[in-house]
C-alpha cells in the first residue's frame, strides 16, 4: 500500500529541479522502428549489460553470456556498440528487466541512456554541504576524540540524495519525510539538513543528557538522536529522523508504521480515497545490514 506514494514520483521520463540530463548519443539517432538490430542489440544490453559491468576490480576473466554471443553474430555499428557498452557496463551495473512494471523500467532505461548531471547551482549547494559536513566531523574529531561519533566519511552521497530528495517532495504533492537510517552520517545529516542546533550537539557531546534537569532520564548515546522539523527553505516540508535502537533496521518497520499511520489520518489512497497530500518513507541500509537482516526484506514485502 506504501508504493502509491513512491509511484507518483517515477515518470517514465524524469524531470527534476536542478538536474539535467544528457541527450546527444548516438542512440538518439536511430529509429527503433526501422533498425531492428540495434534495437534488439539494445535490449540485449539491456538485460545482461550488468554482468559485464566494471564493478569488481578482481574479475579480469571475460565472461561469456548470451551479449558476447550476440556481438559476435549480429554486425552492429560499432559507435552504438560502444555508447551501449559505456550505459551498461560501465561502473553500475543494474539488472532491472525482471521488473514486472513497464513503467519502472521506462524510467531506469531513461536514467541509464540519459544520464543526469546537475546544474551549477545545486552543485554549488551540495558542495557547501559537504564541506560543512566534513569541517563539523574534523573539530568533533577532535574537540572529542575520545567518543565515537559515526561521522560521514564514506556517506557523503546520503547528503546529497536527501537533498535531491526533499526539494522533489513538494513538487510531488509530499508534505511529509520520516527517515529510518543508521549510525554513519546521522550528526551531518541532523545538523547539515534538519538544522539540528550545534549547542545541543555540543552539549549532549559534553557528557550531558538531551533531557531538562528537571526531567528523569539519562537519554541515549550519540548515534540514535533525533529530530522532526519543518523546512522552510522546502516550502515547510514536514521531516522526522526517527531515532534508532543498535539494531537498526528496526528502525524501517517503525517508520513504514509512521507513515502508514499518517496515510490513514490523511485520507490518503487506500484507506479513503486520493488527497493533495502524501508521506513518504525513506528507509536508509547501510549493504551488509541489508543483506543480513530479514527484517529488511519483511519491509520491502510490505509495500504491496
Amino acid at each position: 500500500m506504501l508504493h502509491r506514494t513512491a509511484r507518483r514520483c517515477l515518470p517514465s521520463t524524469p524531470t527534476f529541479t536542478g538536474i539535467c540530463f544528457k541527450s546527444d548519443t548516438p542512440l538518439q539517432d536511430y529509429d527503433p522502428q526501422t533498425d531492428a538490430e540495434v534495437e534488439k542489440l539494445r535490449h540485449v544490453y539491456q538485460r545482461w549489460g550488468y554482468l559485464h559491468s566494471r564493478t569488481s576490480p578482481f574479475l579480469t576473466m571475460p565472461l561469456t553470456s548470451p551479449l558476447t554471443e550476440h556481438l559476435n553474430t549480429t554486425p552492429v555499428d560499432s559507435a552504438v556498440v560502444e555508447e551501449l557498452d559505456a550505459i551498461y557496463c560501465s561502473g553500475i551495473g543494474l539488472q532491472y528487466t525482471h521488473i514486472p512494471d513497464l513503467e519502472k523500467q521506462a524510467f531506469l532505461t531513461h536514467l541509464l541512456e540519459n544520464p543526469p548531471f546537475l546544474d551549477n547551482e545545486v552543485a554549488i549547494d551540495v558542495a557547501k554541504v559537504a564541506l560543512r559536513s566534513e569541517s563539523v566531523d574534523r573539530f568533533l574529531g577532535l574537540k572529542f576524540s575520545n567518543l565515537k561519533q559515526y561521522g560521514c566519511e564514506g556517506a557523503e552521497g546520503t547528503l546529497a540524495f536527501l537533498q535531491f530528495v526533499f526539494k522533489q517532495c513538494t513538487a510531488n504533492q509530499i508534505n511529509d519525510v520520516v527517515i529510518a537510517m543508521p549510525h554513519r552520517g546521522r550528526i551531518s545529516i541532523l545538523t547539515e539538513l534538519l538544522h539540528f542546533p550545534y549547542d545541543r550537539l555540543l552539549h549532549k557531546f559534553s557528557g550531558n543528557y538531551e533531557f531538562h534537569e528537571e526531567e528523569r532520564g539519562i537519554g541515549d548515546v550519540l548515534s540514535h538522536l533525533w529530530t522532526s522539523v519543518t523546512l522552510s527553505e522546502c516550502d515547510n516540508l514536514n521531516v522526522t529522523l526517527l531515532p534508532n535502537p543498535s539494531h537498526l533496521e528496526v528502525a524501517s518497520s517503525v517508520a513504514l508504521g509512521k507513515v502508514r499511520a499518517k496515510m490513514k489520518d490523511l485520507g490518503t489512497e487506500p484507506f479513503y480515497g486520493d488527497t493533495e497530500s502524501y508521506p513518504l518513507p525513506v528507509l536508509i541500509h547501510g549493504d551488509a545490514a541489508f543483506a543480513g537482516q530479514g527484517v529488511s526484506f519483511e519491509n520491502v514485502g510490505k509495500e504491496q
